[in-house]
């Protein structure tokens, strides 16, 4: 029980912090044990410990601890494998990378994804210290490194074929969206998700205002250009996906790839 208990407290943190949205999604977590039970309990854990992680480095969330070094202790635990006997969040990390690995095949890792997302996590809250700025180069390894670890937990779990390499496009676009989507908090928590070489084509740094990047014509064509290279790529993917033949796993990636399909449209129109 220790696991949905932690689990039913992330789903009410959730809904009460963002209602109305949340509560679809929430609800469609726990909608996912009519399809199958173990399915709808290792992605509601999986899910609520990232976003826990996520929002505590972020900010959006107090817990009366010190962000970096909880964040630490807990991706410890992960790495060692030894975890607190009183229920804690690092509860839905013990019992999702257990169950992901009774699901896994050859060269899956789930416990190296969950420590691969923390470390994303970790040094998205360090660089906005600083509104550290990335190269071109190193903001699409960052996109992978956030992505892909997601990606690869949701197929296990799905017991799909397919992993996050196989379709590079589903994590690269949506870093590439939520850059767009996220632009107006990002800047402002210190997290630079525009490239070097565009700032610095668009006479912009990591100190200008909001107001500055929306009235700067080049940085409007650079976001635009992303939309468009996005939607061509994540219409190819929803047939690549489509085109496996596994119905459940094309219907909730799918989801996903026709919002973010809506919303670059609406990037370029």
């Amino acid at each position: 029980m220790g696991v949905e208990r932690e689990n039913a407290r992330e789903a009410f943190r959730l809904i009460r912090k963002e209602p109305p949205g949340q509560f679809g999604l929430v609800l469609g977590l726990y909608a996912l044990s009519c399809r199958e039970r173990e399915l709808g309990k290792v992605a509601r854990s999986s899910y609520f410990f990232m976003r826990h992680m996520d929002d505590l480095l972020d900010g959006d969330m107090k817990a009366g601890v010190s962000p970096l070094p909880y964040a630490l202790e807990v991706r410890r635990q992960i790495e060692t494998d030894v975890f607190p006997g009183t229920p804690s969040i690092a509860t839905l990390a013990d019992y999702s990378i257990r169950t992901l690995s009774l699901r896994s095949r050859e060269g899956d890792n789930p416990r190296e994804d969950f420590l691969t997302e923390i470390d994303s996590i970790v040094f998205d809250y360090e660089r906005s210290k600083e509104r550290r700025v990335l190269t071109e180069v190193e903001l699409d390894e960052y996109y992978w490194r956030t992505f892909s670890p997601v990606i690869n937990i949701l197929l296990i779990g799905l017991k799909s074929q397919l992993r996050a390499k196989d379709i590079p496009a589903f994590s690269i676009s949506q870093g590439r969206l939520y850059t767009i989507r996220d632009l107006d908090t990002d800047w402002q928590r210190g997290i630079i998700n525009i490239p070097q070489e565009v700032l610095s084509a668009a006479g912009l740094n990591a100190n200008s205002s909001l107001e500055q990047l929306r009235q700067n014509q080049l940085l409007q064509d650079w976001f635009r250009r992303q939309a468009v290279i996005s939607r061509e790529e994540l219409i190819h993917l929803q047939k690549q996906i489509k085109e496996t033949g596994e119905g459940l796993t094309f219907a909730i990636c799918n989801h996903l790839i026709r919002w973010m399909i809506d919303f670059s449209h609406k990037q370029t129109s």
